[in-house]
Order: structure tokens, then C-alpha cells, then sequence
């Protein structure tokens, strides 16, 4: 971590997990981590001299993935095992809902908020993006793989203003650049 008054890097060791960290999460005052030991652990940052504080760890049911911290910061996602995620509070570890990916048996790739924080991308091993509603739990757009070969996404991010939604591919062919106005309608 920089420390813009000291005008150094500041660096903080810490072991968090019996086994890998998987995914990792980090909004300024918190960072939330899962592992392949099925926990998942919130820290704060505190101090002059940055250290990470854990204040809480639950144990998933699957092994987390991804993780993506909402907007409000509030809450975040981690996907859990190959076609579920949870909306849990990033307070006190309370789980608000479980949803599973429909009509998949691929895996998830990653997860990731759009701007606004009322909608959610979910990439997965089949070449698809979903689109959830956070309201409802409930897809609102299903983008598929352009080339109907099922590759696995890579990575996906929504735009800053939240128009658009850029998808890459595995095999590196391919790059979609959506206008999520015309894909779908948002609530």
C-alpha cells in the first residue's frame, strides 16, 4: 500500500487462508478474500502503518472463485463451487440469497458489477454472460458466444458510464463490445 503522507510503499504480510487464495476483493477500508479452504474472510485496513484487522470468517459450501464488491459497498458476490453465487453482507457475513446459473453446467469465471449496482454480469466456462437483476435474482440477458463454439470467457467488464459491456474470449479471437441499451432493459 502507498502512504501518500510518508511518500513510501508500505507493504503487509499476512497468511489468509490454510490453503490458496482464490479470489480477493478490495474497496479501501475493507479486503475480503476466499480461499480453496472454503472460507471467507473480511479484514479492515487500519492504522498509519496499514495492517489488516479479520473480522469475520464463514465457511462456504463450495469452494469461492470470484468475488466482486458492490458499488454501496455494502454487500458482494462470491461464486460458490461451478453454477451458484451468493449476495452476502459485507458487515457481518449474513448470506441474503443463493441463485443458480440456469441451464448451465459450465463453471464461473467471474463476476462482476455494473456501475449503477443494480444489475450483475456472470461470465461462464460456455461462452455465456448473464445478466442478472440484483432485485429479482432473476436473469434479465443471456449474451452468448458470437462464434457458437461455446469458448470459455476470459475476462469481462462493464464501462465506467455502464453503456457498454466488453466480453474477451479464451482462444483470444475474439472481442465483443456490446451496447447494453440495445441487449437489454434495465429496471
Amino acid at each position: 500500500m502507498y502512504s501518500c503522507r510518508e511518500e513510501r510503499v508500505c507493504f503487509v504480510e499476512k497468511q489468509l487462508h490454510s490453503e490458496a487464495v482464490l479470489a480477493i476483493a478490495c474497496n479501501g477500508v475493507q479486503v475480503i478474500t476466499t480461499g480453496r479452504d472454503r472460507c471467507v474472510k473480511i479484514f479492515t485496513i487500519q492504522g498509519q502503518q496499514p495492517s489488516l484487522q479479520q473480522v469475520q470468517e464463514f465457511t462456504v459450501s463450495e469452494v469461492g472463485t470470484t468475488i466482486s464488491m458492490h458499488p454501496s459497498n455494502k454487500f458482494f458476490i462470491v461464486s460458490c463451487g461451478n453454477v451458484c453465487w451468493k449476495v452476502i453482507d459485507s458487515h457481518d457475513g449474513t448470506c441474503y440469497a443463493t441463485v443458480t446459473v440456469p441451464n448451465t453446467l459450465a463453471t464461473i469465471v467471474q463476476i462482476c458489477f455494473h456501475p449503477d449496482g443494480h444489475i450483475l454480469g456472470v461470465a461462464t466456462t460456455d461462452g455465456a454472460v448473464y445478466i442478472y437483476d440484483l432485485i429479482t435474482c432473476s436473469v434479465v440477458v443471456d449474451i452468448q458466444d458470437p462464434s457458437a463454439s461455446s469458448v470459455a470467457v476470459s475476462s469481462f467488464d462493464f464501462s465506467e458510464n455502464g453503456y457498454h459491456i466488453a466480453i474477451a474470449y479464451v482462444d483470444g479471437t475474439f472481442l465483443s463490445l456490446y451496447l447494453l441499451l440495445c441487449v437489454c432493459v434495465c429496471v
